[in-house]
């Protein structure tokens, strides 16, 4: 794997999905956006990653569950 290729996976392991989750630590966020305004490259990666996630969010809609079921639940693991 060439070197750029790597640090692209690494910088896409270590901030995309925490970004988009939003569980980035301020120095984390801080690295994000140097590496953003460093690489292009990465923006745009960040870019399709959000609009992925969106996509997925706005086909797909999470079954809710009733209260009952978490309830149940919450039982049997002593919560």
């Amino acid at each position: 794997m060439s070197n750029l290729k790597k640090k692209a996976s690494e910088f896409e392991n270590k901030f995309i999905s925490s970004s988009l989750e939003k569980r980035l630590s301020s120095d984390a966020k801080q690295e994000l956006a140097e590496e953003l305004k460093t690489n292009p490259e990465y923006f745009k990666r960040l870019e399709n990653d959000e609009d992925f996630q969106l996509f997925i969010r706005s086909k797909f809609k999470r079954k809710e569950v009733s209260p009952a079921l978490v309830d149940s639940i919450k039982s049997k693991i002593g919560f």
